[in-house]
């Protein structure tokens, strides 16, 4: 009799199939056997369970086999009674037919089960999304089957508009918001989105539109359906300003506006997104109706001060802090200041840090313009004032900046606190470390970073930069811990505007072919070819040609620019004290590939993501291990081994560990009961049931071959 039931469990159909022994006499004492397994899977590696009997109590052996490529014993009582069984099958792309039969100790055969499985190998797709929009579903990071058809969606933001699908392996584009396509490896889709919807503007003060003051402040809000980027203003229809202050995106902003005495100002407002769309203006006319000319506020005033017997220095000031540049030197301060009379303002000020007392300058307006200065020095001199003529943004993150000094020029790539700096002039080809940026006035902000182990592969040095910035006139000063001064020109693109990059955000899944060439001390070059496993937090290598790298450890990998990454190796095993703990190694992805250095070795890499291929576990498994002139046939238990030499009648035994390093990579630890030794074994899985390993003994000898 046979029964075929289908049953769906937690949402996966499973097939089970039971055939009892047929009615005939000479078959009653048969053994039964049954087997359970998914319908569809996407592993090639299937665990299918079953379940066994016989009237006598003594089922003997359990055999499986695949595909026709022949039966095997896939479970072996220990005590007679095999109620439920398991065994580990690899697949094949498409469907696969799985046959099982039980035997008793009288030698009779079960009726053999047959059942099919479909296998769908899957690849990880990532989708990217440029601009204000979002897609749907969002198969980003999700494993898909290959050759199997998806559509995908693009949703574009409220007041914003999708432009185009791009397929990084077809190179091509699309502008139906909906793509059709057909999952493959290494398969990246990139959604674009542009903003075309102009934002507004409303001035609410000063209400009624005058001025007590030749300086007027004006607020106002600005709103936009994804963030005003600028805020910016004319008088008298007259050269552009940027409003200086700012609070989410702009909803509140305000600006300080020098006014022409004695005459109505016209003042227009614009709000800018982004995307370059710009709001119809926001108009207020005010009138000065000041007695004197020293302003309530220093907010957003640029004064130049000029003493005899010292250079001009400029001095640009925020709501609390301003910034002092004279030659290619600066220092920023807290200040508060304070009115006098209608034509004079006291200003206090501490350096930041405060490595002295305050200071006081007394300013006397005999102009909306200009004045006369005395301080506690004792100094004085005359000084002429502005309004800002640019405005620093609040971060610079996700930011590429270019430096244009006096003797070197370099670019720095923000992001997520670390900067990682390009042709700096000491010598060594990246630079990497943190930074912290403060704006200290409309147009000035302050980055100062701390480079760590300047010169990657070498001892570690300390080097901290502090960068003034003037985004009025996109010109820099410098001061490293060393005294080094500079002054320069710079440039800057902002996260709105910057590359997407090729450097991927992480290597999980990924394997690397690498050629690298090693300078070793006696000045040779030493080339090699080793192949890198990544998992999520683990590595794992194979290469035949050298004798001084640990096949497994840990590693760390961070997205240090849009074509830059920065990884670090922590080798676990073998034991070795020949590599190079931590060292950082500097990956750049190009257009025609990607190379790196560390600097001890250079050299170029190919990275794949591949179908993982490396076992959970060894446990039932035979492994056979091929060198020359020696064949090893090793069988392993949950935790022990046994393993004989082909040619040979001793062999060796002993207890066993086993691990995952990477989509191929894995460590068998031998630990031999015979000698008490312990081998390290690097297994590379190229296929599920074959590849190549590198046996490490205990005295760091090693040897290398295929298994399988």
């Amino acid at each position: 009799m046979k029964n075929l039931l289908l049953r769906s469990i937690l949402g996966v159909t499973w097939v089970s199939i039971g055939i009892l022994g047929g009615i005939p006499t000479a078959q009653a004492a048969a053994p039964l056997c049954a087997l359970k397994v998914p319908v569809t899977v996407t592993n090639s590696l299937l665990t299918v369970n079953g379940t066994s009997s016989d009237a006598s109590g003594t089922v003997a052996n359990v055999f499986v086999e695949v595909n026709t490529n022949g039966f095997w014993i896939a479970a072996t009582p220990s005590n007679g009674v095999l109620a439920h069984w398991s065994a580990q099958v690899e697949l094949t792309a498409g469907q696969n037919n799985i046959k099982a039969y039980a035997v008793n100790s009288a030698a009779q055969v079960s009726h053999t089960n047959s059942v099919n499985v479909t296998y769908e190998p899957v690849a990880q797709l990532y989708v990217n999304v440029n601009g204000p929009g979002k897609v749907s579903p969002n198969y980003n990071g999700e494993n898909l089957v290959l050759g199997k058809h998806y559509t995908i969606t693009a949703l574009a933001d409220p007041g914003c508009k999708f432009t185009n699908w791009f397929n990084s392996l077809a190179q091509s584009n699309s502008t139906h918001p909906s793509l059709q396509f057909t999952m493959s490896n290494n398969l990246v889709l990139t959604a674009s989105f542009i903003d075309d919807t102009k934002p507004t503007i409303v001035v609410t003060a000063p209400i009624p539109a005058k001025s007590s003051n030749s300086v007027a402040t004006v607020a106002g809000t600005a709103k936009d359906n994804v963030g005003v980027q600028t805020v910016y203003y004319t008088v008298n229809f007259g050269p552009t300003n940027l409003a200086v202050i700012s609070t989410n995106k702009f909803t509140n902003w305000s600006a300080v506006v020098i006014l022409n005495p004695d005459t109505n100002n016209v003042v227009q407002f614009y709000a800018e997104d982004a995307a370059g769309n710009v709001s119809a203006p926001g108009i207020v006319n005010l009138t000065d109706e000041s007695k004197g000319f020293a302003p309530q506020s220093l907010n957003g005033a640029v004064l130049i001060a000029d003493a005899a017997s010292s250079t001009p220095a400029t001095e640009y000031f925020g709501t609390s802090t301003f910034a002092r540049v004279f030659s290619n030197t600066f220092q920023v301060y807290d200040y508060e200041v304070s009115m006098i009379d209608s034509n004079t303002l006291q200003l206090t000020y501490q350096g930041i840090p405060p490595t002295e007392g305050s200071n006081t300058t007394t300013l006397t307006f005999t102009s909306t313009t200009s004045g006369t200065y005395t301080n506690q020095d004792p100094a004085s001199g005359t000084f002429t004032v502005g309004s800002a003529t640019g405005a620093a943004p609040s971060s610079l993150e996700e930011t590429s900046l270019v430096v244009n000094g006096s003797t070197n020029t370099f670019s720095n790539y923000l992001a997520n606190g670390a900067i990682t700096s390009t042709g700096e002039p000491s010598g060594s080809p990246v630079e990497m470390g943190t930074y912290t940026y403060v704006v200290y006035a409309p147009q000035m902000a302050l980055l100062i970073s701390v480079f760590t182990g300047t010169n990657l592969g070498t001892a570690a040095d300390i080097e901290t930069n502090s960068v003034l910035l003037d985004f009025g006139s996109d010109e820099f000063d410098s001061m490293t811990s060393a005294g080094t001064l500079d002054s320069g020109s710079f440039s800057f693109v902002g996260p709105e505007k910057a590359p997407v990059g090729r450097a991927p955000v992480s290597l999980t899944g990924a394997t690397a072919a690498v050629t690298a060439k090693h300078q070793n001390s006696g000045g040779q070059t030493q080339i090699s070819t080793p192949m890198v496993s990544f998992g999520e937090a683990t590595f794992g290598q194979f290469d035949s040609n050298t004798n001084d790298d640990s096949d497994v450890g840990n590693y760390v990998y961070s997205r240090t620019g849009p074509d830059t990454g920065l990884l670090s190796f922590y080798p676990t095993a073998p034991p070795n004290t020949n590599n190079d703990n931590g060292t950082g190694i500097v990956l750049n992805f190009t257009a025609a590939g990607i190379t790196f250095t560390n600097g001890h070795d250079s050299g170029h890499i190919t990275i794949s993501r591949r179908v993982e291929t490396v076992p959970v576990s060894l446990a039932g498994k035979t492994l056979h291990f091929v060198s020359p002139g020696k064949t090893t046939v090793a069988t392993f238990g949950y935790d022990t081994f046994t393993a004989i030499q082909l040619g040979k009648t001793n062999s060796d035994s002993g207890t066993y560990l086993f691990g995952q390093y990477g989509p191929q990579a894995a460590l068998l630890q031998i630990n031999d009961e015979t000698s008490s030794d312990t081998n390290y074994i690097t297994l590379w899985f190229s296929t599920a049931s074959s590849g190549n390993f590198e046996n490490t003994d205990a005295n760091g000898n090693r040897k290398s071959g295929t298994f399988h």
